[in-house]
């Protein structure tokens, strides 16, 4: 029985799992009870309180952080576990002691089904804690963008779940720090669980969990609390408004884009693609920010069309200002603008990037050398007479100026430490000076930066303090101070330390780091690749039939097992007469009685409705003309419905996708999936199969 209790608010206060004195561990060791670490469920204590007088207080089941207190009476629990257990005031006023034994009783958990309440700030419930042991109680609720978004939710979940808490209870609520492992934070996130699965109590720890997440709308407590609490995204206090959204873009397409405009834009799959900005102002106060991911912002990004200048000037319009995109999966730009834009709208487009080829112009046209417009011949004599008086190109830096007798006087150049940059006004020129030629001080980290650009990919990209989105957990989360392993990996000490973290592979269930899945599958998908380029596949020749074999079928019509059975004999038909006798009988039924069946699809069998012959005489012509052909390894034989309704589904996905994959890949797949759908089909597809591409 641990008489002296200990209670952490500095490291872990937001746990379940306790410190215990080693002496606990050598009488786990010591005790005969088997070797209780001989299993993948981390070890759990029910612990008991008991007032002076011996009357027990209350109880709570609890994982084990380390047996590390040197005092053999001495337990620490952390401040979540107290609060749980009624415990924080009696300690001040009154002994109590904690009696412990090993708990191998509570199950893995299989389901969890929690309700978002709301966030608690840590100062207020440190002061008042009885004030939240009502389920309802918090300081505000989640907004609704925040509950709607069950993918980043669940990540958040699962990542705390797994790192601070070991156990949950059904109809309790649980206390969950925005910070790993249980640590302090500035708020605590509150979750009410409505129903476990397969116990009352389950560990949540090293196992598989189907978290299930329950929706309900809450009535603010004051008129204006709805529009404060949903104008920012709670989960990791950073200022994304709930009404920016990530739209998707396509190449080719143009983007219009008004003032005010805070959508984010995404583009997939990109190769060899720059980004132009199609309208701008004469000051040039609308530009595109470029990042990774989302996190993008006027002093966040990687990229920028700040590091270009538009080619063209017309009638105080700018246009033609590019820049290359990086060859990433997913490319993410934001609209910011600098100062009051003097035009209403903007715009920009993706497209591939332009080739140093000539392109061939249209018959009987002609390209202006002034301002470069392709021109009808016929016209062209008149065009360019007009255009040589009212178009001006600077010989510095080939900007066309159009619909104007002079190039602007405030028209400037710099070329300072960087490629050459030009613009138009006074405005434009200050605005250069301030991104490219002041030095900047980061406002995280206080890391000093030659100028705007380099702080701006400071932040996006290396930043300690900056936020980012772990490639393991999904969570956006702060870097954290670069150490030389984080520096060998090429990732951040976050990702580090969750990549080290052990999954099992879903295809061999080989249990292995984070860290090392990629290269992992990348092994799975080299075997892949070569058993798919070994394999010599052969569809069975009846028309109607979807069987596959490796290598080929055993008799001469190439026909499947299934389908061959009917011919199958003991006797030599070396010229397979037998073999004809039996097909032609078999064609005569079909197309005289039919095989009787509702979902045939066989259009030589009457039961299809697909056949129009009805006369014997027309039936015998056609069987012997045109089905009975030695040289024609065809047949067009009736299947069963199971068969029926795979080459309906393969030849259903083969119109949908026609050129992914060799049709015969398709029906090998169609035959494999336990879940006939195409879903099923192109998953299958993706994981064994060798498509087009990579033949």
């Amino acid at each position: 029985m641990f008489s002296k209790i200990l209670v952490d608010l500095d490291q872990n206060p937001f746990s379940d799992k306790v410190k215990l004195p080693q002496e606990v561990l050598n009488d786990l060791l010591s005790s005969g009870r088997g070797d209780v670490f001989h299993t993948t469920k981390p070890l759990l204590f029910n612990i008991i309180a008991y007032d002076s007088l011996g009357q027990k207080l209350s109880s709570a089941t609890v994982g084990v952080r380390e047996f590390s207190l040197s005092e053999p009476q001495a337990i620490q629990i952390p401040w979540f576990i107290a609060f749980k257990m009624g415990l924080l005031g009696l300690l001040d006023r009154d002994k109590v002691a904690i009696e412990w034994e090993l708990d191998q009783s509570v199950p893995n958990g299989t389901s969890v089904s929690l309700e978002p309440v709301g966030r608690i700030l840590v100062e207020n419930i440190l002061k008042s804690p009885m004030q939240y042991a009502d389920e309802a109680r918090v300081d505000e609720n989640f907004s609704d963008a925040f509950v709607k978004d069950e993918f980043l939710l669940k990540s958040f979940l699962e990542a705390r779940l797994n790192n601070a808490i070991t156990t949950v209870y059904e109809n309790e609520c649980l206390l969950l720090s925005t910070e790993p492992n249980g640590e302090s934070s500035q708020y605590l996130y509150k979750f009410k669980i409505h129903d476990v699965h397969p116990a009352k109590i389950v560990c949540v720890v090293n196992t598989d969990i189907e978290l299930n997440i329950i929706q309900s709308f809450k009535v603010p407590n004051h008129p204006d609390e709805f529009a404060r609490n949903n104008t920012k995204l709670p989960l990791f206090n950073n200022s994304i408004s709930a009404d920016v959204k990530t739209v998707d873009i396509g190449l080719g397409s143009t983007v219009d884009v008004s003032i005010g405009d805070e959508n984010i834009y995404r583009i997939s799959n990109l190769k060899d693609v720059e980004l132009e900005i199609t309208r701008n102002d004469l000051n040039e106060q609308f530009q595109l920010v470029v990042g990774h991911d989302d996190t993008i912002d006027i002093d966040c990004y990687s990229h920028s069309t700040n590091e270009g200048f538009s080619r063209t000037l017309d009638t105080d319009v700018n246009s033609g200002t590019k820049i290359h995109l990086p060859d990433l999966e997913e490319v993410f730009m934001k609209p910011v603008f600098y100062g009051s834009p003097d035009l209403p709208s903007f715009s920009f487009t993706i497209t591939k990037t332009e080739t140093s080829e000539p392109s061939n112009l249209p018959a009987g046209s002609i390209e202006c050398p002034h301002c470069k417009s392709i021109v009808p011949q016929s016209a062209y004599t008149l065009h360019e007479l007009h255009c040589s008086r009212s178009t001006k190109q600077c010989s510095l830096c080939n900007k066309l100026f159009l619909h104007t007798k002079m190039i602007p006087t405030n028209h400037w150049h710099c070329s300072d430490n960087h490629p050459l940059i030009c613009g138009d006004t006074d405005i434009s020129r200050i605005r250069h000076h301030v991104l490219y030629h002041e030095v900047k001080k980061c406002d995280l980290c206080a890391c000093e930066l030659s100028n705007t650009i380099s702080l701006a990919r400071h932040k996006h990209n290396e930043c300690p303090m900056g936020k980012h989105y772990c490639r393991f957990c999904h969570l956006c989360v702060s870097r954290g101070t670069p150490t030389i392993e984080s520096k060998y990996y090429g990732m951040s000490p976050h990702e580090v330390s969750c990549g080290m973290k052990t999954v099992e592979c879903y295809k061999c269930k080989k249990t292995l780091k984070r860290l090392d899945m990629g290269r992992h599958l990348e092994m799975h998908d080299i075997e892949r690749k070569t058993k798919g380029n070994a394999t010599r596949l052969s569809l069975c020749n009846n028309i109607n039939c979807c069987q596959t074999k490796k290598g080929f079928f055993q008799n001469k019509q190439g026909l499947c097992d299934t389908c061959f059975g009917p011919f199958y004999t003991t006797n030599d038909d070396p010229d397979e007469a037998l073999f004809l006798r039996k097909l032609e009988r078999k064609y005569v039924i079909q197309m005289s009685r039919g095989c009787g069946f509702t979902f045939c699809k066989n259009k030589e069998c009457k039961s299809s409705g697909l056949s129009s012959l009805t006369n014997m005489a027309d039936i015998m012509r056609h069987i012997h003309e045109d089905l009975t052909s030695l040289d024609n390894r065809k047949y067009w034989l009736c299947v069963d419905e199971v068969l029926t309704k795979r080459k309906i589904l393969a030849d259903t996905y083969i119109d949908i996708y026609p050129d992914e994959y060799n049709p015969l890949w398709v029906y090998h797949a169609v035959n494999q999936v336990s879940v006939r759908n195409l879903d099923s089909l192109q998953i299958w597809l993706k994981e064994n199969a060798i498509s087009n591409e990579e033949i």
